[in-house]
């Protein structure tokens, strides 16, 4: 646990202090606030008001999805869905999703358990996510950052 990381709860997998995330490899590797998965967005998100850390064909390159068998939407990093693509994380003890639609809305949602049942967000958090960028919000025209 790092300093101010959050605790994490028991749920979906069994105790979250008792993973080896050293030998999960890519696994686990980001420990992030949802401000900071919302920066990242911006920087690969191809859109005016802030540069992105990528070249435009390399940003392409992310959003293709593959073409092997059973790729699902699946692209370099990014799952692609329609008017939206989006990554997302989970293991024992945390659940996060990151959501960038077409519209230019990102959403970023962390919490510090991982619910019994749980298929890594795609029955919780992005239904959840398509609901908040579909609200009748009237959200802010200036930069968040």
């Amino acid at each position: 646990k790092g300093p101010n990381e959050v605790t994490y709860y028991p749920g979906h997998g069994g105790d979250p202090y008792e993973l080896r995330l050293s030998r999960m490899d890519a696994s686990g590797g980001w420990v992030s606030r949802p401000i900071s998965m919302l920066k990242f967005a911006a920087c690969i998100d191809k859109l005016n008001g802030r540069p992105d850390v990528l070249r435009p064909a390399t940003i392409d390159v992310m959003r293709t999805v593959s073409t092997g068998k059973g790729a699902n939407g699946y692209a370099k990093g990014l799952v692609v869905d329609g008017n939206r693509w989006l990554h997302n994380g989970c293991i024992s003890g945390t659940l996060s999703v990151l959501v960038h639609f077409a519209n230019g809305i990102s959403i970023a949602m962390a919490i510090n358990t991982r619910p019994s049942g749980d298929v890594c967000t795609w029955d919780g958090m992005y239904p959840l996510a398509d609901a908040i960028q579909s609200a009748s919000i009237s959200w802010p025209s200036h930069d968040l950052f």
